[in-house]
């Protein structure tokens, strides 16, 4: 008895040690599994961790080890416990543990727990925890309720969740004050529990009812998400719904491992984020596509006869306090087919923002395809719906799109109507401006990098479009290139960079590369807009844009149609902007029928400012005809009107056109486009019908090749044939047409619609070039030479022009071939341009941003786009109408405009038999030296001699030369330099006196008998001083500065500076003035002049003379010989008499010593008392002078001695008298 009382009292004492040990809170190292303390997670008895964990607390951090698999029935949630200690769930060993179940609701719900962490490697490496929840009606994982600083990584979850709002790992509502905040799910796998697929794998659906309870600060990185996929479903692999705020995910990659066939119209937001409450989301560096990570293996493949849509970063809706990033992601290895059902809708597109403040790749471009290979993305689609739209990166809210990749498309399927893409695209009204900057549209390396592999369907094909309003668009650094349509359609198209029209952004558009763009579209629209290919427009409203620093080139037009390619176009009545310093070059069409055209500009409405372009347009032909020998064209074909082109209501109707005014386009002859036989491709340089005011200033064009056939014309320029024409102001423009063939006629110039907005200001200072003298211009219908233009125009007065027979464009341009038509400034040929310009206020650098004048008074400019500093040589000479003789007037014509005119007297007994006649535009004469004159000279040189009698001379001459003359309009006079300059002052019509006819640019001198260069100069501001020679001579301490003018005008006279070298500093100082010398007003006879600078001491020096016109003009004028005036030491030493003296009461002492001593120089009275001490130190050799002040002291005699003693014996003394008077 006693021993089973002793056994009942053992049972109980265990049982209340065990109900205490399970009573105890958690600490430590636990196991779970199958025969470990606990065996689930999730159950409700004793045996359940997150149970135990509820009911006893931990005190301390717990790490609970998985030893085998585990079948869970989701029953507990796990609370948060009180204090700080972690929970770290782990496998046991290296062999996959599963934590399994089929649970309609969370299988594992964290449920305002803080700081668990399920970590899936062992020693550091591997995934071996797999969680799995094989209900469709519930997560693998949730959040809840505050649930924060958990991490889910390296391990397995899967999930068959089927919701549209819930994943298998969700983020969910909280009832607490903070939201689930602070968690990380990374380096994870996630897929279909069956081996299927998930329409959602991670998804925050949060509180909304304040921001502090939003779920933010939770990161998802370097996950693997496969096989997301619900047939008929919209699918994410990570979704933020309501109250998500500050997620980063990142470095995730996402892949479907099998082909996918829906049955029913599917729909896949990869990364889709929808709600106002997402501020600073980072999307970065994820990789979406293939089937594998990293986009790897084949191609993510969809496939079948669906409406499917693919949206891979979707931000639908996102905040707008702090911006999103998207940065650094890779989206590729696509294969996706799909037959939509519904028109205008976006089935496909890589990167879309909706709204909210988002910047797509600022920190690091994302890669949409890639630069390397083609069909990286192939896009089929399929059936009859129209208007099919499709973006690399789509954005209507506000932030930038930069640094990003867009490439290596294909376009295929059945598809019978409209297929879009815009590479990149941004519309709306951003809050704040927008840049599109640094960017690559196609590849630079891969042909066909974005291309129509069908040519079933209409491709509109964009390379960057903005459709933004009000703000500032900044559109800069961005390469669009290689990319083709196919389909010979009417309605396909081609744009690089493309403003729509009825926005009103401002813009500025600069330093973008167009290239290889080829289309084979049949569009007969001039409208830019609507047009087959061109290479960048604008249709904004704005007043403020600015297009600079782009290059176009390789635009190819291969349908063979009517159809256009353009450079660029602008379209917008209201509009304003200014589009400078771009290239467009090598634009091709190949059509062999009909009138194909190639336009470099078409200013088709607004009023632009069209300055310092480089506009190169051979049609392929990069080097033909460019070394002249041409024949001139005889014919006397008819020109050719300007097209009727009429818009179809197809194009009206197209979502692109976005117009609220249309120009009717009847042409005033009325007449259709007459057909063209072979290769008859039209070109222009710029087709101006803008209407409004514009400006085209230092404007390059070359047109060239060779026409196989046809009548097709050619223009540099042209105001075509309608109904409206453009207020246009050309200046500085250099307009070279060097195409040949066919029986069409080539221009320069071109102004079919005649007198409209036109006046004899209109064009000036340009330079026309073209291969027949008698077709330089068109004026209405009528071919013209220039001086018929010039009666026609009414301007163009100072225009230069000739024929390519005369300048080489292979000696004139840089590279025809590149288009660079900067000028070859080492050859004559540089001359026609070289000084031709007239300087144009606010147009202060060329093409390459050298430096222009912007006032006359700075000089004159080159014509065209490229300003240079070198004067070209072998300047040429113009030619004379009549030879020298009695009583002949000769006329001398260098490109078309006569330059000078002799009048030769009667009865000379010899005459020259020639006259060489030069004209050096751009350069100032070396004679001059100051004062008023031209920024040019005329040089006039005799062959023979002319006695006997004189000539008169009158020189033609151009506003934009007249430099530093002061109010020329009534001051210009006439000069003469032969070794001096003579300046016919007084004016009138007698013998060396001006005449100036200012309206007709004409000033004549008359009796001269001798030749040399002349000058324009100043009445009121002549030709000045011309110094012979400016020499110094040293005779002890005293330089004798000399100098002889050759001629003098207006001269005051001159002031002397010197400044004394510095030997511890090694440096001169300051200039200081120490002399003036009468000048001798106007003078033709050599004067001499001398000025001795006394006393010096020793050293250098240097001495200028400021030469000074009676009304306050001055002239710095250096010494010849010597640079530098040495003042040296003395052979012998000595002391002189104080000056003055008396003294009264100062005077200055001067002494000599030849030897470095001790000196001692002092002052005694009559009695031999010393009064003062003036010197007292070492002295090297040399000249000195000091000073001597009696102001202390008695008038009467006083003795003042100098003593000098060297070290290698030489001593010197010697006593002089001076008188103090007071």
């Amino acid at each position: 008895m006693i021993f089973y009382k002793r056994f009942a009292l053992s049972i109980i004492l265990f049982m209340v040690l065990v109900n205490y040990t399970n009573s105890q809170p958690l600490t430590g190292t636990y196991n779970v599994g199958s025969g470990q303390t606990f065996t689930t997670l999730t159950d409700s008895n004793a045996a359940g961790f997150f149970h135990a964990v509820n009911t006893r607390g931990l005190s301390g951090n717990v790490t609970l080890s998985v030893t085998s698999n585990i079948t869970e029935s989701g029953t507990v949630e796990l609370y948060q416990w009180s204090g700080s200690h972690t929970i770290t769930i782990v496998p046991s060993s290296a062999s996959l543990k599963t934590i399994t179940g089929n649970v309609a609701s969370p299988l594992i719900d964290l449920n305002g727990a803080d700081r668990v962490t399920f970590d899936g490697r062992f020693s550091g490496s591997g995934r071996y925890l797999r969680f799995v929840n094989t209900n469709t009606g519930g997560q693998t994982f949730r959040f809840i309720n505050d649930a924060t600083l958990n991490t889910i990584t390296y391990c397995v979850v899967d999930g068959m969740r089927v919701a549209s709002n819930s994943g298998i790992i969700d983020f969910s509502t909280t009832t607490g004050s903070t939201g689930n905040d602070n968690n990380t799910i990374s380096n994870c796998t996630m897929t279909d529990a069956s081996g299927g697929t998930l329409q959602n794998a991670i998804v925050s659906n949060g509180t909304t009812t304040t921001t502090a309870r939003n779920n933010s600060n939770i990161t998802i990185s370097n996950n693997q998400i496969s096989n997301v996929y619900r047939n008929a479903q919209s699918c994410s692999a990570i979704l933020l719904l309501n109250g998500s705020t500050d997620f980063t995910i990142t470095g995730n990659s996402m892949f479907q491992t099998a082909t996918r066939t829906p049955t029913s119209a599917t729909s896949w937001n990869m990364i889709h984020v929808n709600t106002s409450a997402a501020n600073n989301i980072t999307i970065s560096n994820n990789f979406l596509g293939g089937t594998a990570v990293n986009c790897g293996g084949t191609a993510w493949t969809v496939t079948g006869t669906q409406s499917n849509s693919m949206y891979f970063i979707r931000m639908q809706t996102s905040g707008t306090t702090t911006a999103s990033n998207i940065n650094g992601n890779t989206i590729g290895n696509m294969s996706f087919t799909s037959t939509p059902s519904s028109n205008g809708v976006t089935y496909f597109a890589g990167i879309v923002v909706e709204s909210g403040r988002v910047n797509i790749g600022s920190t690091t471009g994302n890669t949409i395809g890639n630069t390397t290979s083609n069909g990286n993305i192939t896009i089929t689609f399929n059936g009859t719906v129209d208007n099919i739209i499709t973006r690399g990166i789509i954005h209507t809210g506000t932030g930038n799109i930069e640094n990003n990749i867009v490439g290596s498309f294909n376009y295929a399927g059945t598809n019978n109507q409209t297929i879009r893409l815009e590479s990149i695209y941004f519309s709306g009204t951003p809050t704040a401006g927008i840049s599109i900057s640094n960017n690559t549209v196609g590849s630079l390396t891969t042909s066909n990098s974005i291309q129509q592999t069908s040519s079933t369907f209409e491709f509109q094909l964009t390379g960057i479009h903005s459709q933004v309003n009000t703000i500032l668009a900044t559109i800069s650094n961005n390469t669009v290139s290689n990319l083709r349509v196919t389909n010979t359609s009417a309605n396909s198209r081609i744009r690089g960079i493309y403003q729509s029209r009825s926005t009103s952004a401002s813009l500025s558009v600069t330093n973008n590369t167009i290239s290889n763009l080829y289309c084979a579209s049949s569009s007969t629209d001039r409208y830019p807009d609507n047009t087959s290919l061109i290479g960048m427009f604008t249709g904004s409203s704005s007043v403020s844009q600015t297009i600079s620093g782009n290059t176009i080139s390789g635009l190819y037009g291969t349908n063979n149609s009517d159809s256009y390619v353009m450079g660029f176009g602008y379209y917008n009545n209201v509009a304003k902007g200014t589009f400078e310093k771009n290239r467009i070059f090598n634009l091709n069409h190949s059509s062999t029928t009909g009138a194909a055209k190639i336009w470099g500009i078409n200013g088709f409405w607004g009023s632009w400012n069209i300055l310092n372009n480089q506009i190169t347009i051979t049609n392929g032909e990069l080097s033909d005809n460019l070394n002249g020998n041409i024949s001139p064209d005889k014919s006397n074909n008819e020109i050719i009107p300007e097209s009727n082109s009429y818009v179809s209501e197809e194009v009206l109707q197209n979502y692109l056109k976005d117009q609220t005014l249309v120009k009717t386009a009847i042409d005033k002859s009325g007449n259709y486009e007459t057909d063209l036989s072979t290769n008859g491709v039209e070109i222009k340089g710029i087709h101006d019908e803008a209407e409004f005011p514009s400006l085209y200033y230092y404007n390059s064009i070359y047109i060239g090749g060779t026409a196989s056939g046809g009548s097709a014309n050619s223009w540099a320029y042209d105001r075509p044939l309608l109904d409206w024409a453009t207020d246009a102001s050309l200046r500085n423009n250099l307009f070279f047409n060097a195409r040949t063939g066919g029986t069409g006629s080539h221009y320069a110039m071109g102004n079919e619609v005649g007198y409209d907005n036109w006046t004899g200001t209109s064009a000036d200072y340009n330079v026309y070039i073209a291969p027949n003298s008698s077709r330089i211009a068109i004026w209405g219908s009528t071919n013209q030479n220039i001086y018929q233009w010039r009666d026609s125009s009414l301007g163009d007065k100072h225009t230069w022009s000739t024929t390519t027979g005369d300048i080489s464009a292979s000696n004139l341009f840089t590279s025809i071939a590149t288009g660079d038509l900067s000028i070859k400034t080492g050859n004559w040929e540089a001359w026609i341009v070289s000084g031709k310009g007239i300087a144009i206020a606010g147009n202060g650098t060329d093409y390459s941003g050298n430096t222009r004048p912007t006032a006359i008074t700075g000089g004159t400019s080159d014509i065209g786009s490229y300003e240079f500093t070198a004067t070209p040589p072998g300047n040429p000479s113009a030619t004379a109408d009549n030879a020298p003789g009695s009583g002949v007037t000769s006329n001398y014509t260098l490109w078309g405009r006569v330059i000078v005119s002799i009048n030769w007297g009667a009865g000379g007994s010899a005459y020259p038999s020639a006259i060489d006649v030069k004209y050096y535009s751009g350069v100032n004469h070396s004679g001059v030296l100051g004062g008023g004159y031209s920024n040019s000279y005329w040089s006039v040189n005799p062959t023979g001699s002319l006695t006997g009698t004189d000539y008169n001379i009158s020189i033609n001459f151009g506003t934009n030369e007249t430099y530093t003359i002061s109010t020329p309009s009534t001051n210009t006079r006439l000069a003469k330099y032969n070794g001096t300059w003579e300046v016919f002052s007084t004016p009138g019509t007698g013998t060396w006196q001006s005449e100036l006819n200012w309206g007709s640019e004409i000033i004549t001198t008359r009796g001269m008998n001798t030749f040399s260069d002349y000058a324009l100069t100043d009445q009121g501001n002549p030709l000045p001083v011309e110094l012979c020679s400016f020499n110094a001579v040293v005779i002890n301490r005293q330089a004798d500065l000399l100098w002889t003018t050759c001629s003098e005008i207006n001269n005051s006279g001159f002031e002397i500076e010197r400044r004394d070298f510095n030997p511890v500093t090694a440096a001169y100082g300051n200039w200081v003035k120490i002399g003036f010398v009468q000048g001798n007003g106007s003078t033709n006879q050599q004067h001499n002049y001398k000025y001795s600078d006394p006393k010096l001491n020793t050293g250098k020096y240097q001495y200028r003379l400021k030469q000074i016109d009676f009304n306050g003009n001055f002239e710095y004028h250096n010494l010849t010989a010597p640079n530098d005036v040495i003042i040296g030491t003395p052979n012998v030493a000595d002391l002189f008499q104080n000056y003055p003296n008396p003294s009264n009461p100062t005077s200055k002492v001067d002494f000599q010593i030849p030897f470095t001593a001790k000196v001692s120089l002092k002052v005694y009275d009559i009695t031999g008392k010393e009064v003062a001490s003036l010197i007292e130190k070492d002295l090297e050799s040399g000249f000195y002078t000091t000073d001597f002040n009696g102001s202390n002291l008695a008038s009467g005699v006083y003795f003042y001695r100098l003593i000098a003693n060297s070290n290698d014996g030489n001593s010197f003394s010697k006593t002089m008298k001076l008188i103090l008077v007071k």
